[in-house]
């Protein structure tokens, strides 16, 4: 009866350079050691913590990415829930924005649906309000024609007068566009880093286009090259606070219990878009903030919401801070003197 091996250090170190640094088989390989083919690859894995090669050809990697790394962003920050620019509500935004600065916040996250995509909905068509400006096609090109004839300084004038009377924007994704780099610009004045969740009106495009894109590309469609600006595929993003993790969340399901379901999931904090709706509450484990914000958007401006009526709940202005780790939630009623006199938290 052959006698159990017994490898030495020197033994292991010899086995694993055969196996990994020559092309013996493990038959070849054990007879250098006094072992069979099998005993040799049975010890080699053991050593090498269960890593060593097959006695198969194994499967290799699958060469798709995992999404497994969503952006990331720590301390204090703004959230703010469905702009869904252009119909966005500038002074609800405006307040949040400036009571972040005097609380020295210099962080902002758009938690998805930073613009509308209205003008490439596939939902029902709507009755449009009179867009048109106080000047009509022919007189503005007449006007146009004769302008070669004046001065170089006289047609800047005519130009300047003329601008005045034009309809105040368009009613197609090149209008939204144009208004939604204009305010997603301005909003990068106050902050220094801005992440950019993607929401379900951001797959809107991706409809249109008939076509999968890099989140890269709708950062350049939407905000340029603006570096402030951070962008991942991902409906989420993660917020590292001294009190825990928040995850910022623009989910599939916006029912009235999701954020309390994720906060469950994740087993973390959660801030959630998307349903338009106010609730606070925490997890079954009493552990984990589970909110929904609310929305930034003015549903007035919203032709489907405004021109026909929709069951009974009425949906809330809302966005939240988070400060040394607290959720502050934001509505049109906040004492925003009193909060601002709260003032940056002592280093």
């Amino acid at each position: 009866m052959r006698r159990k091996k017994i490898w030495s250090d020197e033994d292991n170190a010899k086995l694993i350079n055969l196996v990994e640094n020559t092309t013996l088989t493990y038959d070849e390989t054990g007879k250098e050691f006094g072992v069979g083919g099998e005993a040799a690859r049975t010890h080699y894995r053991a050593i090498t913590d269960n890593k060593g090669t097959y006695a198969f050809t194994p499967i290799l990697e699958s060469p798709y990415p995992k999404y497994d790394k969503p952006l990331e962003q720590s301390g204090d920050c703004l959230v703010i829930p469905d702009l869904e620019v252009p119909f966005h509500n500038a002074d609800f935004v405006n307040r949040c924005i400036e009571l972040a600065m005097s609380w020295g916040i210099t962080q902002c996250n758009i938690a998805g649906d930073a613009l509308h995509f209205n003008s490439i909905s596939h939902w029902e068509a709507n009755w449009k309000s009179e867009n048109q400006g106080d000047i009509s096609d022919k007189a503005h090109n007449e006007i146009m024609n004769v302008l070669p004839l004046l001065s170089k300084r006289d047609q800047q004038i005519i130009i300047d007068t003329i601008e005045g009377f034009e309809p105040n924007h368009d009613d197609d994704v090149g209008g939204e566009v144009r208004v939604a780099k204009d305010a997603l610009t301005n909003l990068s004045s106050a902050f220094a880093d801005i992440v950019y969740v993607i929401g379900n009106h951001d797959g809107r495009l991706l409809s249109a286009l008939n076509s999968p894109m890099f989140a890269d590309q709708l950062k350049q469609f939407t905000v340029g090259d603006n570096p402030k600006y951070r962008i991942a595929p991902y409906y989420y993003s993660i917020l590292h606070t001294e009190k825990g993790d928040y995850s910022i969340e623009h989910p599939v399901s916006a029912s009235k219990s999701a954020a309390i379901q994720i906060a469950s999931k994740k087993l973390c904090h959660v801030l959630m878009a998307h349903s338009h709706r106010y609730l606070r509450a925490r997890d079954p484990s009493n552990q984990f903030w589970a909110i929904q914000m609310g929305m930034c958007c003015d549903e007035d401006r919203m032709a489907y919401v405004g021109q026909r009526t929709r069951g009974p709940e009425q949906h809330s202005t809302g966005a939240t801070i988070v400060r040394g780790g607290h959720p502050f939630d934001l509505d049109p009623s906040t004492p925003w003197g009193l909060y601002k006199r709260m003032g940056v938290p002592a280093v």
